[in-house]
């Protein structure tokens, strides 16, 4: 039988799974050589986006005993349509598997940056390390150091993929405030084709809140206002990680009567979203928008009211594959699932975490 063209052992195999094939890398040399390509690993990742509708969690689950504190990280699969069957997430068996043992960094202290196409961008504040990491391979990549100019300032991150350059980048920013209230920010990007960070022109706006930038549309998206603590002000500044420059957009029309709110942002089915929680009156709203870049766009997707307790925290987390459902964390110990149309909610059970 004649030996197949490389071409059709390539589209074969990239339609298979990972785990599977880092089996099939000890078949032979050529299939070796041709896995380990960059071309067919872009081949696989498309593959893989186009064929497979599983969504993932990432979840972080602490456990203190006997005065000894772990931190583990698991992957779970959110359901297709938690709404019209059983809610619970399941645990994923393979080839996700469960926490990170092969981490390189110590679970207690890892902070998450963000995620693309499988792979996790994680840091150790404490030894100012950052790794690029892949749960699925279980390979990672340090991140080599970069200049600090600021020593006593700490570092706001951001992660993503740039399709046009096929390239994975992070953003660093270094928050600085002059004797004036002047604020800028040390503004650096890594590149994982050049390996190798570099200095971009700083951004005009003070970041107020460090939770990571929103990747949506090719781009990082952090909340910003152009003055100095001032939380009441708020734009959102848009890092294109093409160009690698910066622009501001509106945000929605929420309510900016109440005394106090919290502003996260997220990425809701491919779409730019934001979570209002207004402190201490009970009530959240969740906005989403419908086409990007547009204000008259934004969609109040969510309304949630007269919620028992304060909400310290109401952000989305994932979807359904249908987008009629979304997945929301709650005060970051509670999952819950709320059907946009119905504005209906119910709270997501967790199957697989450790008990302790």
């Amino acid at each position: 039988m004649a030996e197949l063209q490389t071409e059709i052992i390539a589209e074969i195999l990239s339609r298979v799974p990972v785990k599977t094939l880092l089996r099939f890398l000890c078949v032979c040399k050529t299939w070796y050589s041709l896995i380990k390509t960059p071309k067919f690993i872009k081949l696989h990742l498309n593959q893989t986006l186009k064929f497979t509708t599983n969504r993932h969690l990432l979840i972080t689950h602490t456990s203190i005993s006997t005065a000894v504190i772990r931190r583990q990280f698991h992957f779970f699969e959110i359901p297709d349509h938690p709404l019209k069957g059983k809610i619970n997430l399941k645990k994923e068996p393979c080839p996700l598997g469960g926490p990170f043992d092969s981490c390189p960094l110590e679970p207690i202290s890892i902070q998450l940056h963000g995620s693309c196409n499988g792979v996790v961008c994680i840091s150790d504040p404490q030894k100012k390390d950052v790794v690029l990491y892949n749960p699925t391979t279980k390979t990672h990549r340090f991140l080599p150091p970069t200049e600090n100019p600021y020593p006593d300032k700490f570092s706001i991150f951001g992660f993503g993929y740039d399709s046009e350059s096929d390239d994975y980048k992070v953003l660093r920013l270094m928050q600085c405030v002059g004797p004036n209230d002047e604020i800028w920010n040390d503004a650096r990007v890594y590149s994982l084709r050049r390996n190798s960070w570099k200095r971009i022109k700083d951004i005009p706006y003070s970041v107020i809140y460090d939770h990571g930038g929103a990747l949506v549309n090719g781009a990082l998206h952090y909340i910003v206002s152009k003055v100095a603590f001032d939380s009441r002000t708020k734009l959102i500044a848009k890092f294109d990680l093409g160009t690698e420059t910066y622009s501001v957009m509106d945000c929605p029309d929420y309510d900016k009567d109440l005394d106090s709110w919290t502003v996260y942002l997220g990425n809701v089915d491919g779409c730019l979203s934001l979570s209002v929680n207004y402190d201490f009156h009970g009530r959240a709203d969740l906005w989403v928008m419908k086409e990007y870049g547009k204000k008259e766009s934004w969609m109040r997707a969510v309304s949630i009211g007269n919620h028992k307790g304060n909400l310290i925290d109401f952000r989305a987390v994932g979807c359904s594959d249908d987008g009629e459902c979304i997945l929301v964390e709650v005060d970051k110990f509670e999952l819950r699932w709320y059907d946009m149309r119905r504005q209906l909610g119910i709270r997501a059970g967790i199957e697989g975490l450790p008990k302790d």
